[in-house]
């Protein structure tokens, strides 16, 4: 299923995302050797319609076309098919981004290809790892990580002075390559966007130039970073019908939804229309799939509300793209718990650093 090579097929750069498939069969790993070891490691159209990341990479390549990389660089081309049709996913496929190891699901055949896939790279040592994608809704860009360490914060902070830390859900690439080596999910806006490709692409020229990467927090700058976490992830239930300004459906949420995205919601926002009988419509699951939509959600004579402040992210108008992955992500920031006195427990130091860091913006 997943096909390795050591050399850029011919054409490849010269195709878009929707023409890989001219080339390439299907999901395919590239070995490219640069100037300096360990290797970059970058995944790109894990879903088939972010293709930021594509272009991003096919331009970085083309730049060093007549010559070496400045650092060896491992390319994952995921979801080649639906990248032809233009579709996050096809019907009958997984989501590339829940197969990684850690998933809980029973073990598919493209995640046995995946976990053969990290085993192979835990013996390689990789400088660092960067997922690339695109929103379906009018997100800023962001970075997304899954540890709170000083690699990790570096990394982010080089992209954008916004970043996410999120553990759930599991089966990313991100959280899985986080055991191996510093790991980077970028959230680059809507594919359309013109910033998208030239943002990502500066930032892949940057770090495929680092030497290094910060072993301290001392080192990095945190002026101006704000740094939220995934406590929820919110689904329209499947029996529902829903809409966006839409009066006939048992859902008509806002038109204009996606202009909240990383906005802080205040008690009493209200985020759309609920018909009769609805009142099971939506559901917010927290990291340890417990049932908060009641901590977050209410209905008022009808409308759907805001219980409690918090901040969405991923909010979408695609009908599509709510039904196969959320309606929102449920953020608040990132509230740095107190170490113990003994020092000891998960986190405890880089939580006692970014705390004090924090602390002196």
């Amino acid at each position: 299923m997943l096909r390795q090579l050591h050399n850029l097929p011919s054409g490849l750069l010269d195709c878009d995302a929707s023409q890989i498939h001219r080339v390439l069969e299907g999901p395919t790993v590239l070995h490219l050797q640069g100037d300096r070891s360990p290797p970059m490691f970058v995944s790109v159209l894990q879903h088939g319609n972010e293709t930021t990341g594509w272009e991003a990479a096919r331009r970085l390549l083309k730049r060093y076309r007549s010559g070496s990389l400045p650092r060896s660089l491992i390319l994952l081309i995921a979801n080649v098919e639906a990248a032809r049709y233009g579709l996050r996913r096809l019907d009958h496929q997984p989501d590339f981004n829940r197969c990684w190891p850690g998933a809980p699901r029973s073990a598919s055949p493209t995640q046995r290809a995946l976990a053969e896939l990290v085993d192979q790279l835990r013996e390689v040592d990789l400088f660092l790892s960067i997922d690339i994608h695109n929103n379906s809704g009018r997100n800023p860009h962001y970075a997304a990580v899954n540890r709170l360490r000083p690699e990790w914060i570096f990394l982010a902070c080089q992209f954008d002075r916004r970043a996410v830390y999120f553990r759930h859900p599991k089966g990313t690439q991100s959280d899985a390559f986080s055991n191996l080596c510093p790991a980077l999910t970028l959230e680059c806006g809507q594919a359309r966007n013109l910033d998208a490709v030239p943002h990502c692409l500066a930032f892949l020229e940057k770090a495929i130039r680092w030497e290094t990467l910060p072993s301290g927090f001392g080192e990095l700058d945190l002026r101006g970073f704000d740094l939220f976490q995934t406590i929820a992830r919110t689904t329209v239930a499947p029996e529902v019908d829903f809409g966006f300004g839409d009066p006939d459906s048992d859902i008509s949420f806002l038109a204009e939804i996606e202009d909240l995205n990383f906005q802080r919601l205040a008690e009493g926002t209200v985020l759309g229309e609920v018909r009769r009988g609805q009142r099971g419509a939506i559901h917010a699951l927290n990291s340890r799939g417990e049932d908060v939509t009641a901590d977050f959600f209410k209905l008022d004579y009808g409308r759907l509300v805001v219980r409690r402040p918090f901040v969405p992210a991923m909010l979408s108008t695609d009908p599509r793209i709510v039904r196969q992955d959320c309606f929102c992500y449920v953020m608040e920031p990132l509230a740095i718990p107190q170490p113990r006195e003994d020092g000891a427990g998960e986190m405890a130091d880089e939580v006692a650093s970014l705390r004090k860091l924090r602390a002196e913006k």
